[in-house]
């Protein structure tokens, strides 16, 4: 591992590096009810096994499928965010 001084040089030194937050499997993000509309928390991980997931509040359940995971992962990115494999 580069120490931190040697490690900021070389972000400095490269034209459009960006730095960016590794998210753990733990990490918990919002996924919109299709029914009612409202926010339930899943972990990452959890949607990474591409489950049945089930609303918290109208109880509506549905398969979260392999494309929404991609998405999630893309949009995470263009936030400065990697998914941990």
């Amino acid at each position: 591992m580069l120490p931190h001084s040697h490690t900021s040089d070389i972000t400095e030194q490269t034209p459009g590096a960006s730095i960016a937050t590794i998210l753990s499997a733990q990490t918990e993000v919002p996924i919109s009810c299709d029914s009612c509309g409202l926010d339930t928390d899943y972990r990452i991980g959890f949607l990474r096994k591409l489950p049945t997931i089930s609303c918290q509040y109208c109880a509506d359940t549905r398969r979260f499928s392999e494309l929404e995971f991609d998405v999630l992962g893309q949009v995470l990115k263009q936030m400065g965010y990697f998914l941990a494999r």
